[in-house]
């Protein structure tokens, strides 16, 4: 089944695209296979860099601090 997806990718000057994605759709990981940013002021800050943990403290932490959305580099998405 080919499904087209529509994307809002997220542009942010030199930093480049990120995608979009609510932090509770990301699973936790060991390892993972691409980094999450925040967008603070305007700014993606990085928040688990690619090939490092993301753990349900990661996903907590953010949901405590009213994080909807998280940002995944375009380049890390295959």
């Amino acid at each position: 089944m080919n499904q087209k997806l529509d994307i809002d990718f997220h542009e942010n000057g030199a930093e480049g695209m990120f995608f979009p994605v609510s932090p509770v759709l990301i699973r936790p990981w060991k390892a993972g296979r691409f980094s999450v940013y925040l967008n603070q002021d305007g700014k993606h800050v990085l928040y688990t860099n690619k090939g490092a943990a993301y753990t349900d403290s990661h996903r907590s932490r953010l949901e405590e601090a009213g994080v909807d959305t998280v940002y995944i580099p375009s380049g890390d998405i295959r």
